[in-house]
């Protein structure tokens, strides 16, 4: 599947943020990876414009 096909999203409000942050902090893998799971495929997919 590779991190390219992964998004990182929670069931709010039926699961609590901070848990949910806190594994994607420190879940193991690369900063690259988490980086493409947690937002840059968001961005990619929906055409999102990054901030800076």
């Amino acid at each position: 599947m590779g991190a390219d096909n992964i998004m990182w999203a929670i069931d709010y409000p039926f699961q609590p943020t901070g848990p949910a942050v806190a594994f994607i902090e420190s879940a193991p893998m690369s900063e690259t990876d988490r980086e493409k799971i947690a937002y840059k495929n968001a961005e990619r997919i929906f055409r999102i414009a990054a901030l800076g």
